[in-house]
């Protein structure tokens, strides 16, 4: 009779294990550029091999901001600032295309000898080792990666769910399918709590654009000196008043510095150039 019926957990269980791939699939990676941008890509890519270093920085950025954040082009756009004698700048695309590929050595090896060529040597804060090891765990992957990889313990375990509730006697299906259920769902918020720390350890930063500037300890030039900076030192950004961002320096002062003297590092400010 049907008022003797069980609700049937496994329909569930399956809506709720495609909800997430359904998510994925529309919000997709990074992606590689479309065959309509290939061709400013490769007329930037002739104007840097004949010296014109100038005319192919301005190509790459007008292809960022049409076509968005690409790891390619804020490697080619860091190579393109560097050679024009803008370290700065060259450093922030480096660095945020590092968001996109965090292992990619050329990356890796243009921000050493970026680090190299800075006037800077500020002692850092020492950190603890927790926070050391956290913040290289964090960083080893992209957001793209850790999502997939997150997601994709989320499915298996989905999956590895419904093979046993395919098999599982009718007695233990429902204890079954609300256990794996609320595993999943745990997964679920693991990934999205990741996602937060990720962009907690990535966000907010930026580097002097300008050949020497001068940190002061309020706004508009007001206050003391606290420090004299120099191009390509990476900053935190703490606030901000006016058309002033407040800064923490790697010592942990923090000071005040114009928003035109810094090169932001992240993958939105890239949309609006």
């Amino acid at each position: 009779m049907i008022g003797n019926r069980k609700p049937n957990c496994g329909h569930w269980f399956f809506v709720v294990a495609a909800l997430p791939l359904i998510l994925v699939i529309a919000g997709g990676c990074s992606k590689p550029l479309p065959s309509s941008a290939v061709a400013a890509s490769q007329r930037a890519q002739a104007e840097y091999d004949q010296g014109n270093f100038s005319s192919a920085e301005q190509l790459i950025r007008q292809l960022i901001a049409q076509e968005g954040p690409n790891a390619t082009l804020l490697y080619n756009l860091g190579c393109a600032a560097y050679r024009n004698g803008k370290l700065g700048e060259a450093v922030a695309a480096w660095e945020s295309a590092l968001l996109l590929k965090p292992r990619d050595s050329d990356i890796l090896h243009n921000l050493a000898v970026a680090k190299v060529n800075q006037v800077d040597e500020l002692p850092e804060i020492e950190l603890s080792l927790a926070h050391r090891w956290w913040g290289a765990w964090v960083s080893w992957l992209s957001l793209d990666e850790w999502t997939l990889a997150l997601y994709a313990a989320y499915v298996i375990v989905l999956l590895v769910g419904g093979f046993r509730l395919v098999v599982q006697r009718e007695r233990v299906r429902e204890h079954w399918a609300t256990v794996m259920l609320a595993v999943a769902l745990v997964l679920l918020g693991a990934a999205t709590t990741f996602t937060g720390a990720w962009l907690d350890v990535h966000r907010f930063r930026a580097v002097i654009a300008s050949d020497e500037v001068n940190v002061t300890s309020g706004p508009d030039g007001s206050g003391k000196t606290l420090a004299t900076v120099h191009e390509g030192l990476v900053v935190e950004l703490v606030g901000s008043a006016g058309e002033d961002r407040q800064i923490r320096l790697p010592t942990g002062w923090t000071g005040f510095v114009s928003e035109t003297d810094l090169a932001i590092i992240g993958l939105m400010c890239w949309k609006s150039l």
